[in-house]
């Protein structure tokens, strides 16, 4: 008995990959394309998920088989359920490539980072895919444009808050390629000298006795990521956040605890501080920096707070 596929849900799979000097995007060519349509020829992989599977099963499934890779870094995005996402001659498409009938397929979006590797490279061009530069993308089939350009937000957010660099780069690698890498991703300038001062710094790159070879320039030495090192430092700083929290909540106890006038006219500055705009966390900090001496009038507790923030 064949396994039945869902006819309504998908999911689609932004894949990069990092060559070393740019970001590069997996992308497949559609089968049953005609030149002489208006529909566009590249998409991004993705396929409608089967009755006896999971999302991550599905976008797994569509890796493996784009990519041959198993052990692949996979982030889901979101769910986009426009109702007007594909139509006409698009909708044509997805009913004859998939060998169903749908008025209608909503995706679920994700994103995957590879390590491109020799094998990777040469894996993908049997399954009628290309790995291509993200900044020479100018249009995509359906809304594969708007998907890749929604995973490249999140990668760059990903990248500022996370060590996921290190999912698009081999075990060992250079300071230099790990800069064009973010360089890349981010679209910007980066000074040499400042980036290696400070990724050294973390802590987080452990140095090999390895150097490049047979390269033009000075051989650069070659580092892999401490992942140890990493998960230490992000315990430390939740324990400091933590600690900070205990002090914030001491702060407003002995706030409360304070005299009943001073109290709620500091309170009540508070709660202005917040109607304007600002955290909670803040506001409180800003009020208890006012000195007392500024006495019981809110508008001047409110005046003396706004100069602390």
């Amino acid at each position: 008995m064949s396994i039945q596929m869902n006819q309504s849900l998908s999911v689609d799979c932004a894949v990069f990959g990092f060559n070393g000097k740019s970001l590069k995007v997996l992308l497949i060519e559609r089968r049953y394309y005609k030149p002489d349509t208006r529909l566009d020829k590249l998409k991004l992989p993705g396929a409608m998920i089967l009755e006896n599977e999971t999302l991550p099963e599905a976008a797994y499934r569509v890796l493996e088989e784009a990519t041959g890779l198993k052990n692949v870094y996979l982030k889901q995005m979101d769910i986009f359920s426009d109702p007007k996402r594909v139509a006409g001659e698009e909708l044509e498409w997805i009913n004859r490539y998939h060998g169903i009938q749908t008025d209608r397929v909503v995706p679920v979006r994700y994103y995957a980072l590879v390590k491109l590797d020799s094998r990777t490279i040469a894996y993908t061009p049997a399954k009628g895919a290309q790995w291509v530069d993200v900044d020479s993308i100018q249009r995509l089939a359906m809304d594969h444009k708007a998907i890749l350009s929604a995973a490249l937000t999140v990668l760059c957010r990903e990248m500022l808050q996370s060590p996921v660099a290190f999912e698009l780069l081999p075990r060992k690698f250079t300071i230099r390629a790990l800069q064009n890498l973010y360089s890349a991703v981010l679209g910007i300038e980066i000074d040499n000298r400042n980036f290696r001062k400070k990724i050294l710094a973390s802590g987080f790159l452990t140095p090999t006795a390895e150097k490049e070879q047979g390269v033009a320039h000075k051989p650069a030495q070659y580092y892999t990521f401490n992942k140890n090192a990493y998960k230490k430092a992000l315990k430390d700083k939740l324990k400091l956040e933590d600690a900070f929290e205990k002090k914030l909540d001491h702060q407003e106890e002995n706030l409360s605890l304070a005299d009943t006038s001073l109290r709620d006219s500091r309170q009540e500055a508070v709660e202005a501080l917040t109607a304007l705009g600002y955290s909670s966390t803040d506001a409180l900090r800003a009020v208890r920096q006012v000195s007392e001496e500024t006495g019981e009038d809110v508008e001047a507790i409110l005046k003396a707070a706004l100069k602390q923030l």
